[in-house]
C-alpha cells in the first residue's frame, strides 16, 4: 500500500538517509505520492531497470521454446515485447531528449499486466503550469510512446502561448479500458482510477516548491 500523503511532506531526512532508502527500497519510494519530484525519478528509474531485466529474461526463455510454445505462451510473448517496446520509449524520452525538450521525470512505472507510467515533461515541483494528461481507451505501457509525445507537443504549445513555464505529465497510472466495445462503456474503469488520480494531484501539491500552480487535468 501506498503510505498517506502527508507522511511524504516529512521528507527531512539527511542526504544520507536519503541515498539509504533509495537503495533500499526504490519500489515504495516511486510510489509514494508527495515526495519531491526528483527523488520519484531516482527510485522509478531504479524501478524500471529491475522490471525491464526481469522482462528481457521472460523474454529470452520464451523465445527458446520456439515453435513448442502454447498460444498461452505466445500471448506472454507478445505481451513483454510490447511493455519493453514501451520501457524502451520512455528510455529514450529520459536519457536522450531532443533539442529544446525539457528533461523527463519518472513519477510512476508498473510492468504488471498492461503495465502504468507516469511521465513529466518537465518539473511540476516548480512550474507555473501543470497538465496532467490522462490517456484513455487502449492506454498502456505498450503505447506510451504516442502519449509521451502528446505531452511534449502541449509543453510547446504552452511555450507558443507565453506560458513562463511549463509541466505536462503523461498519467497512464490506473488500468484503462482496452477496447472501444464493451470496455469503453463500462464506468469501472473511471471508478477505478479515480482514488489514484486524486492522489497524486494532492502529492503535486505536497511537494510544489513555492507558489501554488495552475493545474489542470
Amino acid at each position: 500500500r501506498r503510505l498517506a500523503v502527508g507522511q511524504a511532506r516529512a521528507w527531512g531526512l539527511s542526504p544520507a538517509e536519503q541515498e539509504s532508502l533509495l537503495f533500499t527500497n526504490p519500489e515504495q519510494l516511486g510510489q509514494l505520492d508527495g515526495l519531491p519530484c526528483a527523488v520519484r525519478d531516482r527510485a522509478n528509474r531504479y524501478r524500471l531497470a529491475n522490471q525491464k531485466g526481469r522482462l528481457q529474461a521472460d523474454k529470452e526463455r520464451l523465445e527458446l521454446l520456439g515453435g513448442t510454445r502454447t498460444p498461452e505462451q505466445s500471448a506472454q510473448l507478445d505481451a513483454i515485447s510490447r511493455s519493453l517496446s514501451g520501457i524502451e520509449a520512455i528510455e529514450q524520452r529520459l536519457y536522450h531528449a531532443k533539442s529544446g525538450q525539457q528533461p523527463a521525470f519518472l513519477l510512476g512505472f508498473d510492468s504488471a499486466g498492461t503495465g502504468r507510467a507516469i511521465v513529466a515533461m518537465g518539473n511540476p515541483d516548480t512550474a507555473a503550469n501543470v497538465a496532467t494528461y490522462v490517456p484513455g481507451t487502449g492506454a498502456g505501457l505498450g503505447g506510451v510512446e504516442d502519449d509521451l509525445r502528446r505531452s511534449d507537443r502541449m509543453v510547446q504549445a504552452a511555450r507558443v502561448a507565453g506560458s513562463p513555464s511549463t509541466a505536462a505529465i503523461t498519467w497512464v497510472g490506473y488500468d484503462a479500458p482496452q477496447h472501444i466495445f464493451p470496455d469503453a462503456a463500462e464506468d469501472k474503469w473511471a471508478d477505478g482510477a479515480k482514488q489514484d488520480l486524486d492522489r497524486f494531484q494532492d502529492g503535486l501539491r505536497a511537494a510544489r516548491e513555492g507558489a501554488p500552480a495552475h493545474s489542470t487535468v
